[in-house]
């Protein structure tokens, strides 16, 4: 992307700026950047080009600002501009019911562009009867920073943002239909060779973890012990309702089911303070990063997923169609979106044909161990030095919390 650069320095601006109208236009400035070189005749367009081309369901949180728009903001260039005289039409989108979420937010950012077109106009008043033009400014500028802020986090890393939007074409995040068993099967078939077909670009993981003997062990052996589904920190793993009630949880297929899955969870995300307090031991753990370009096995790509977030869980009305898939495992509510997650999900039959327990050795993919701010210094040191014996790790870089690199001389 051309100004992308550009467009995110402008936005770490906006965050710094105090008055409310400086802030918007910082936001405005970093949109226009990268929108600009879209196809289109008229601005309106190139905008609509790129809400569609970069669109993601992570982005629906924007339209919880929709409703500070359901007033007609009048256009005060009427008389140098083509345009419609208001923002009717974008309203009538906004509140169809059948309208899906690009085309919602195509309209509440067509909304926010009104906006900032009216501000420097010298004439008229664009307030509306229930709000006043510096509300409008404020929820405009709001509504802009949650579409940049999610745009900037998954762009940062474009094959991630890529596969997130393969899957959502694949599974619909705005459904629960489960689809037959063979369905489901040729879904994860198709997501498994995306994911292949992308190695040599895949996303850099990170996992978080206590800096407990268990964790810091099986860092020193290169290796990750995968849990039961069922000793997950979500209950709902694997969740699946009856649609014939959905109020009905079909909790006893779906502890079975759970039993019989193993997982490992990784973020995409490298410096993640829900993840350092949560999985971090509050700051005094680990985050290793992970980089699975690097393995020989394509059998593990086979069975690394990125988690899709939606509110809407998988539902079924026959337990026929719940065999145990890791279709199911690829969908979590969205309460646990900020952990950016994929993860490794297989059956127990695979280790023990491997005979290896629920055990993988992932060492070719360690690249770096960044240690939380109040982690043991000493526990630091020695899981530096045992690292450092072992040839496999002789590439791996140490840092502190904040990315900071730790020379040699300090270990």
């Amino acid at each position: 992307m051309k100004y992308f650069d550009t467009a995110k320095r402008w936005y770490e601006k906006s965050l710094l700026e105090e008055n409310p109208v400086d802030r918007f236009q910082c936001r405005w400035i970093a949109f226009n950047a990268l929108y600009g070189d879209q196809p289109g005749k008229f601005e309106t367009n190139q905008i609509i080009n790129f809400v569609r081309e970069h669109y993601s369901s992570s982005q629906d949180k924007v339209l919880e600002y929709k409703q500070y728009f359901e007033e007609p903001i009048p256009n005060l260039r009427i008389l140098y501009s083509t345009s419609p005289k208001d923002t009717r039409s974008q309203i009538a989108i906004l509140e169809r019911n059948y309208e899906d979420n690009e085309e919602k937010i195509k309209a509440l950012l067509l909304c926010v562009y009104q906006v900032h077109r009216n501000i420097f106009c010298p004439e008229g008043s664009f307030a509306t009867q229930r709000y006043s033009e510096e509300e409008i400014i404020a929820y405009a500028s709001k509504a802009l920073e949650i579409y940049l802020k999610d745009f900037f986090e998954h762009y940062t890393d474009p094959i991630n943002f890529q596969i997130l939007q393969y899957i959502d074409v694949l599974i619909d995040p705005n459904s629960g239909d489960l689809p037959t068993v063979r369905g489901k099967r040729r879904t994860v078939a198709e997501i498994s060779d995306f994911i292949k077909g992308h190695k040599g670009h895949l996303p850099l993981l990170y996992r978080y973890s206590p800096a407990d003997y268990y964790n810091v062990s099986a860092l020193l052996d290169g290796s990750v012990y995968l849990v039961s589904a069922a000793h997950m920190n979500d209950f709902w793993e694997g969740k699946v309702v009856d649609s014939t009630n959905p109020n009905i949880d079909l909790v006893e297929t779906l502890k079975k089911n759970q039993e019989e899955i193993y997982l490992k969870s990784f973020s995409s995300d490298r410096n993640s303070s829900v993840m350092w307090q949560k999985y971090a031991g509050n700051y005094t753990g680990l985050c290793v990063t992970y980089n699975f370009n690097n393995v020989q096995n394509d059998a593990i790509l086979s069975n690394l997923y990125p988690v899709q977030y939606s509110n809407i869980p998988f539902n079924c009305n026959s337990e026929a169609l719940l065999d145990n898939n890791p279709y199911l495992y690829l969908r979590k509510s969205k309460e646990w979106a900020d952990e950016k997650e994929w993860r490794l999900i297989y059956k127990p039959s695979y280790f023990m044909d491997n005979q290896i327990h629920n055990k993988l050795d992932l060492k070719e993919c360690i690249e770096a161990v960044y240690f939380g701010i109040g982690m043991d210094s000493s526990l630091q040191r020695h899981i530096m030095t045992e690292m450092r014996k072992r040839n496999v790790f002789r590439s791996v870089r140490f840092y502190c919390m904040n990315g900071t690199p730790i020379a040699p001389s300090q270990e």
